[in-house]
């Protein structure tokens, strides 16, 4: 299709069908549903509840999702460098008053813990994060990033009708994590691809060598 035809293409009301193909703005308005005898069905369920509850080992809930530029697991928006400009490496966002509380500061680290595993993430202290709730992007996995994959801290609880996870309110535990030295690594030069590649240098020796115990 020419840009200029799908520039003359006008508005159209979603659902299309083969029998409405110019849309319709409402649903069953003919009384007919999608069921063996065209008839509607009621079904009861249970108000919605959170499978886990904050305590006092965790009292912030979780709340993963995506980025603006970004998308899964970053297969090609992680090609673009103009996108990961704004987010180059994986963060955590807090509200300034639970940073203050758990004595996190902006641009430092902070290990994440929910009874379903743990990973260090780079804090953003921010006002527009929700109090009590701290946030985490699902894009860096172990592929990209030595100890940040936030869907490993996920509690693997399922809604029993839709069957989606309950990824927005994991219980987390949030404590600061202080290196003697940091740096934001580029492409790895001959060397240290050779030293990677025969095993003797890999991420998770460098964490335990330049991590404060």
């Amino acid at each position: 299709m020419l840009f200029r035809s799908y520039d003359n293409l006008e508005p159209i009301q979603w659902p299309v069908g083969y029998e409405t193909k110019s849309g319709q703005s409402r649903l069953f308005s003919d009384g007919r549903f999608y069921t063996k005898d065209e008839r509607a069905r009621f079904i009861s369920i249970q108000p919605p509840q959170l499978a886990s509850k904050l305590s006092a080992s965790f009292p912030l809930y979780l709340n993963t999702g995506r980025l603006r530029n970004q998308w899964h697991s970053m297969t090609r928006t992680g090609l673009s460098e103009v996108l990961a400009e704004d987010n180059p490496e994986p963060l955590l966002e807090i509200n300034p008053e639970d940073a203050e509380k758990y004595k996190l500061t902006d641009g430092n680290f902070a290990n994440i813990q929910t009874n379903f595993g743990s990973c260090i993430l780079r804090v953003k202290v921010t006002p527009s994060q929700a109090k009590n709730s701290i946030f985490a992007p699902i894009h860096w996995t172990d592929e990209n990033s030595s100890n940040a994959r936030i869907g490993a801290l996920v509690a693997p609880y399922i809604d029993p009708i839709s069957g989606q996870p309950e990824l927005k309110a994991t219980p987390a535990s949030i404590t600061p994590v202080t290196y003697k030295w940091q740096e934001l690594l580029g492409e790895p030069d001959e060397d240290a691809r050779d030293l990677l590649k025969r095993g003797v240098l890999t991420l998770e020796t460098l964490d335990s060598l330049f991590r404060e115990r």
